[in-house]
């Protein structure tokens, strides 16, 4: 497992955990932290094309966000509304789908913590 620096652990950590698109944008522009999540956080913002399309049965929107090395993909749920959370959904690649957490920012401040 490669190490996180410090310095980008601390700035990650520090990011409003509500907002997930402006969590998003700085993660990603973050090098140091996005290649970190890509690898060993098994979260890569450059794969965001799922294997198929997929649709919540209450009808409310999924956003594809990042892909993970085993083939699946993690989406944001809900309407983008600024500053509100928004559920993380991932699917592997066999189909099968789970809520992973209430907020992108729950998920990545977990991630960060348990592959640091």
């Amino acid at each position: 497992m490669n190490s996180l620096p410090a310095a980008g652990c601390l700035d990650v950590l520090a990011l409003p955990l509500r907002d997930g698109l402006l969590l998003l944008r700085r993660l990603a522009a973050h090098r140091e932290v996005a290649a970190h999540l890509a690898c060993d956080g098994e979260f890569d913002f450059d794969r965001t094309d799922p294997i198929e399309p997929i649709a919540l049965p209450n009808g409310l929107s999924v956003e594809s966000i990042a892909g993970c090395n085993a083939g699946g993909t993690h989406y944001l749920c809900g309407p983008a509304v600024p500053g509100a959370p928004r559920p993380v959904l991932h699917t592997d690649s066999e189909g099968r789908a789970s809520l992973i957490a209430k907020s992108l920012g729950v998920h990545m401040a977990h991630s960060v913590r348990l592959s640091a």
